[in-house]
């Protein structure tokens, strides 16, 4: 399933007519995606709720129904406290703690036309009446529902399409929102709203700005595979900026722009002017072949450990890593701040590149990976 994710995530709804829909801006609802939800199923993590919440010791978050009251903690016992108190308790970015969901989000990503970085994993997981009223989110989303039976409501947003934040229904409307508004925002769910019950295989694509609200109706764990690319102005904006920026004109620091005087206005006039000149002319050389070459992507070099060798890590008041062949072990000290790098080294299944690696433990992972290779204890993978 891991080759092919988003035809396991969205069965038996062709990958072809999910991609001549207005993707992704349509709902989708399927009930054929049981053995992609029986494969996540098998992860010992994801086995159950209990079992994630044992497992994970990243922070994760307990959210009230009305979504207004958000707690964080990365203690079992609060995640476990908040789970039993019936809130939804939501791990953002569980592919660091869940190292075996990885593989299908660079799938899901090359499937999609995405880059690295753009899906991301949330898992959640709540007992019966969990879950969120009234809301919608600024990033769309396939909503996996691995174990158990969740209520959703759903409604199309007329007031706000490809809302820039997501917010909840009934609450303050944020400025950035209310500049895109067509009409008011509801403050509850519409009476019009349709309802899906989705077990255990049931896939919901909620696109951006989707009004929703859930309501778990047994123990529930889903695998939210969330889409967070950058939008067109920012792609665009974001290479004009690198090409002026290689002009010293443009470097230049803005002196003048709030100028108190005529001639310091008519001066700085003038300079704008000329830049402008210069900015409608970079536009109009750019071509969209131009724009998908630049943010195409030569794929990185991935490493693996060496052959034979695992990591274990020990937390103790000096930190150390041990490192096990097949005949042999040695024990390694390490920096306090590097113990998470091991950590998810020691989880990673396969082979991994610097940016997954970085994503997942952190800045510091370049300098362990750096001195782990000089060991020779990363090597290149064969390609």
């Amino acid at each position: 399933m891991k080759d092919d994710v988003l035809a396991g995530l969205i069965s038996p709804t062709p990958v072809d007519e999910l991609l001549a829909r207005p993707w992704p801006g349509e709902l989708l609802v399927t009930h054929g995606a049981g053995n992609l939800a029986r494969e996540l199923g098998e992860i010992p993590t994801l086995a159950s709720p209990l079992a994630l919440l044992a497992h994970c010791r990243r922070a994760g978050r307990g959210l009230s129904r009305d979504g207004l009251t958000e707690q964080r903690s990365a203690r079992p016992q609060d995640l476990r406290r908040w789970y039993e108190e019936g809130k939804l308790v939501s791990f953002n970015r569980a592919e660091c703690e869940v190292v075996e969901l990885t593989p299908y989000l660079r799938r899901l990503e090359a499937q999609l036309g995405l880059r690295f970085g753009d899906i991301s994993c949330q898992i959640l997981v709540g007992q019966p009446g969990a879950g969120v009223e009234g809301h919608f989110d600024s990033t769309p989303t396939f909503h996996l529902q691995v174990h158990g039976t969740k209520r959703w409501r759903l409604a199309p947003n007329t007031a706000v399409t490809n809302p820039p934040a997501g917010m909840m229904l009934g609450s303050a409307t944020p400025r950035s929102i209310a500049r895109c508004m067509r009409e008011p925002i509801p403050t509850r769910m519409p009476p019009t709203s349709s309802e899906v019950v989705a077990h255990a295989g049931t896939t919901i694509f909620l696109p951006l700005g989707l009004l929703h609200e859930t309501e778990a109706a047994t123990e529930s764990l889903a695998v939210l595979f969330t889409l967070d690319p950058k939008s067109h102005a920012k792609n665009v904006l974001q290479r004009i900026e690198a090409t002026l920026s290689t002009a010293a004109e443009w470097r230049a620091p803005a002196i003048g722009v709030a100028p108190r005087d005529a001639v310091t206005r008519a001066a700085t006039r003038a300079r704008l002017e000329e830049l402008l000149a210069d900015l409608r002319g970079q536009v109009n050389a750019l071509t969209a072949d131009a724009l998908l070459e630049a943010w195409s992507e030569n794929p990185p070099a991935r490493m693996q450990l060496a052959d034979g060798l695992s990591l274990v890590v020990e937390a103790e008041e000096v930190p150390f890593v041990i490192l096990r062949f097949a005949t042999r072990e040695r024990r390694l000290a390490i920096a306090a701040g590097h113990v998470d790098v091991y950590r998810w080294l020691a989880r990673a299944t396969g082979t991994f590149d610097l940016r997954e690696a970085t994503w997942a433990a952190g800045d510091d992972a370049a300098h362990v990976l750096e001195r782990l290779r000089e060991l020779g204890l990363v090597v290149d993978a064969p390609r």
